[in-house]
């Protein structure tokens, strides 16, 4: 049995007796602003605004979204679940066999703050914020083996750093901005995209040049935040500078012993995005994007800040897609914060259409796993075996602006 998937079993199993001791807790709510509201019953936040209801997890940052008044007890979700420490190789890669420091999300304490309900040029707001003092574990390497037989190998960095995940959703479309100068505009929309900072501030310094934020996202029950994807085959699309990537979270990637890794090339944009689409993978059916930003904010101990380019690498577990954003970091690195996103497309209103650039139609995805394979493999102990096929060629006269556009900083589908 893969490793992922008995992580999986964990949280989900963590999610879902939590869900359970909640029902008997006082529910609390507000009036709505502008279209926003949201309710505590303890264990859960739920967010209303006019196009869609976000649940936020308390105890991990976890959320996941759905649209406005559905029926649909799944929605697109992403948990935050650890940080990973490394060196990369010479070509710049991110190799999970030899990462030495993990820094798990999911076993570390939480405490939320109270959710903020504000008025400002963004409309109204909404913030929810977790904390947390996140440990760090080392794996330890030996010449000639362990010289304590039984002993676990690792060693604990206890407060190595505080992590902060800050949940942002406003009425009104806005840009997010780091706040140092010539910074590019994040757009953000209002109402249907939920904005989130992941903020890391370093207690204890690391021999590693890297660190990594480990995203999974996926379709998650509303209530208790259980993957639904054996429920719902769904596949994602990432759109990268020289292909239209396509990815199957039901299948674990590896080439029978060794897990696959794929960078992400970003698109000469500033937000970079990957879509839910059904199982068929046609554009015309994505209902949900995950997006962040190509550059992340670190401050220095000496109080200067500078951004910082992101490399993002993805690969499937059997669960999600999980997608891993890598920041070079040193021992004057203080902080470094992230900047993602999550939500729903719309259908098209009036005004100038702005399209998302997608890349050229005579390219054909090359990280590709197919449905089948997934069946085939995925219960495999090992994890299974890395299968590379082209799903789907974008027309070469179909026209972006008919496939995905961007709309006074909005997304939709037509």
């Amino acid at each position: 049995m893969s490793k992922s998937f008995l992580v999986a079993v964990f949280i989900a199993t963590v999610l879902f007796f939590g869900a359970l001791t909640s029902l008997s807790t006082t529910s609390t709510a507000t009036t709505a602003i502008d279209g926003l509201t949201y309710s505590d019953n303890g264990f859960i936040i739920i967010i209303q605004t006019d196009d869609m209801e976000i649940a936020i997890n308390k105890t991990l940052p976890a959320v996941v979204v759905r649209e406005q008044n559905s029926t649909n007890e799944t929605g697109y979700g992403m948990i935050v679940s650890s940080v990973l420490g490394y060196n990369e190789t010479e070509d710049g890669l991110l190799v999970l066999e030899d990462v030495p420091y993990h820094a798990s999300f999911e076993h570390a304490t939480w405490t939320v703050d109270d959710p903020v309900q504000e008025t400002d040029d963004r409309g109204s707001v909404i913030t929810v914020a977790l904390h947390s003092s996140v440990a760090m574990n080392k794996r330890l390497s030996f010449d000639g083996g362990n010289p304590e037989p039984g002993s676990p190998g690792i060693q604990i960095i206890d407060n190595w750093a505080y992590a902060t995940v800050e949940f942002t959703i406003t009425s009104g479309n806005y840009s997010s901005n780091y706040d140092v100068d010539d910074a590019p505009d994040y757009l953000v929309n209002g109402s249907s995209e939920l904005k989130f900072d992941v903020s890391l501030d370093f207690n204890v310094p690391i021999d590693s040049d890297h660190i990594a934020l480990d995203i999974g996202v996926m379709k998650m029950d509303f209530e208790t935040f259980v993957p639904t994807s054996m429920d719902e085959p769904y596949l994602f699309q990432g759109y990268q500078s020289d292909e239209i990537s396509i990815s199957d979270p039901l299948v674990n990637e590896t080439d029978g012993t060794t897990l696959i890794m794929h960078p992400f090339q970003n698109r000469g944009q500033f937000k970079q995005i990957f879509t839910f689409v059904d199982e068929n993978g046609t554009i015309e059916e994505t209902n949900s994007f995950f997006c962040w930003a190509s550059e992340a904010l670190q401050v220095w101990e000496d109080g200067d800040e500078s951004l910082e380019n992101v490399s993002a690498f993805y690969r499937t577990d059997g669960t999600a897609l999980k997608v891993y954003l890598a920041t070079p970091i040193d021992n004057e690195t203080a902080s470094i914060l992230h900047d993602p996103s999550l939500g729903l497309f719309e259908a098209p209103g009036g005004g100038d259409v702005y399209p998302i650039i997608l890349p050229d139609g005579s390219l054909v995805g090359t990280s590709v796993m197919s449905s089948m394979v997934g069946i085939l493999i995925g219960f495999v102990a090992a994890g299974g075996v890395g299968v590379y096929v082209a799903v789907r060629k974008k027309s070469s006269d179909e026209d972006p602006a008919d496939v995905v556009s961007l709309e006074k900083n909005r997304y939709y589908r037509k």
